[in-house]
Parts: structure tokens; sequence; C-alpha cells
């Protein structure tokens, strides 16, 4: 008995040609559809990055310092909630998407992502993978 060969759908192929997980790949597939795929796109690369805020602010940044290390991390909750804003209301992914447009306005500059305690290193990478989703699509 001759065994069926595989059939690839036109969803499949689609998604077969960006270069991340499955369930992303159908992400940006129905974003395409829907014409939100910039926004899916931000998202995605976001959600592939890790650890793109920084958690706290070492004891020794603060150069030990117990008030100015106190004082240093009001400011970044001050920093972070303006940035974010009512995003925060809307959910994690709103606040990932706020994140990235916000850098990527700012040229994904060391001093204005050190100054809201997110990882430049992080952005650089989510801007590469953006790039790089943008040319697949």
């Amino acid at each position: 008995m001759k065994e069926k060969s595989p059939v690839i759908t036109s969803l499949g192929e689609t998604m077969a040609s960006f270069p991340v997980s499955p369930r992303y790949a159908k992400m940006l597939t129905l974003a395409q559809t829907l014409k939100v795929l910039p926004y899916a796109i931000a998202l995605v690369a976001a959600l592939s990055v890790d650890e793109i805020f920084v958690d706290n602010i070492q004891a020794s940044d603060a150069e030990g310092d117990r008030e100015k290390l106190n004082v240093k991390r009001d400011k970044l909750a001050v920093l972070r909630s303006k940035l974010v804003g009512s995003a925060r209301l809307l959910g994690d992914m709103m606040v990932l998407l706020t994140a990235v447009g916000a850098c990527e306005a700012e040229g994904c500059s060391a001093h204005f992502c050190s100054q809201l305690g997110i990882r430049v290193k992080a952005m650089r990478e989510i801007r590469k993978l953006r790039m790089q989703l943008t040319n697949a699509g």
C-alpha cells in the first residue's frame, strides 16, 4: 500500500518563510492577513528575546550607599511608569510593544535604555530580528 506524501498547505508555506518558532510564524501569517504585521513583528521579536527589562538595580550600581540605591530605584520606577503609561492596563504585550516603539523612536541609544532599565543588548537583538522578519515576510 502506498503512503500519501504530506501536503504542505498555503498557511504552512507562508509560515515556513519566517525564521521563528511555528506559533510565532502563525501569528505573523495571520497578522499579515489582518494588516497588522508591523505590530506583530515587533511583538514576536520582543517575545523571542529574553530579559528585555533589567529586573533590579544592583547594589554595586549605587556604590554601596543604601540611600542612593533607593533613590535610583524610585527614579527608575517613575521613568518606567512614564514609558509604559496606560499600556500597563492593556497587558504585558502592550508594555512590550510600547518599550520597543519608544526605544526605536530614540534610536536604541544606550543612554535611553539605561535610563528606563531596558537592556540595550536585548533591544538591539530585537531590532535585528525585526529587520530579518520584515524582509522574510
